[in-house]
């Protein structure tokens, strides 16, 4: 005899099942004639009685599936606070791509100064601004390597980066539990990694904006939350 898939009951949590129509208990399961309603099970067949199968209900908050409460201490950080964090962390680490800027002009202007005395190098030029390019690209990999480890190591101390600590906010575990050393490692990794791919990087921030739990993709690849302080 088959077995068709049954609701335990016609609550909003109704678990999934299987009927067998000698052994079934009365109850609410799904139209066996596909209509897509549930249809009532006497225990020795089905009955004309037929209803509509529970809905589906949306959280009612970010983060409310996973029991982080609405407001407060706890509560899911909003993506304007998390903007901000990320951007006073980029203010501490910016005078590193500062004074690397400013060696690599100060290198380059001496060598502009000699393809003018030397008008007859004609090849000095072209060398010169592809090795001027490949230095910008060198000094961007450091400024995120630099941006990187400060997110990771501040993180691993103390469980944030500053810019999150002034505006109140932290990384956790999805279950509420604490980052440890590697999981902290490795979500800078992924957020700096998007950093490479643009498309990836604005999705990967825009992210939290529509997720059912405000997480960012890297959130979402270390199974991270960003939570509130107050």
């Amino acid at each position: 005899m088959a077995r068709i898939p049954i609701y335990a009951s016609l609550g909003p949590a109704a678990s999934r099942a299987t009927l067998d129509e000698v052994t079934a208990t009365p109850g609410w399961y799904p139209d066996p004639s596909g209509t897509g309603a549930v249809r009532y099970f006497d225990g020795t067949g089905w009955t004309e009685h037929v209803a509509l199968p529970p809905p589906v209900v949306a959280p009612l908050w970010k983060g409310a599936r996973l029991g982080r409460p609405p407001l407060g201490p706890g509560s899911i950080a909003s993506p304007g606070r998390r903007l901000a964090a990320r951007l006073l962390d980029q203010l501490i680490v910016l005078p590193v791509l500062i004074v690397l800027l400013v060696v690599l002009l100060a290198g380059f202007a001496h060598e502009i100064a000699g393809w003018t005395n030397d008008p007859s190098n004609q090849a000095a030029p072209v060398v010169g601004i592809v090795a001027f390019e490949l230095s910008i690209f060198a000094i961007l990999l450091i400024y995120l390597v630099c941006s990187f480890l400060y997110e990771a190591l501040t993180t691993v101390r103390w469980g944030r980066s500053p810019g999150k600590a002034i505006m109140s906010i932290r990384p956790i575990r999805a279950d509420g539990s604490s980052l440890s050393a590697g999981r902290a490692f490795g979500r800078a990794g992924a957020f700096h990694v998007a950093a490479f791919i643009q498309l990836l990087q604005i999705l990967d921030a825009l992210w939290c904006i529509w997720d059912e739990d405000a997480q960012c993709l890297h959130d979402k690849v270390c199974d991270t939350l960003v939570v509130s302080d107050d």
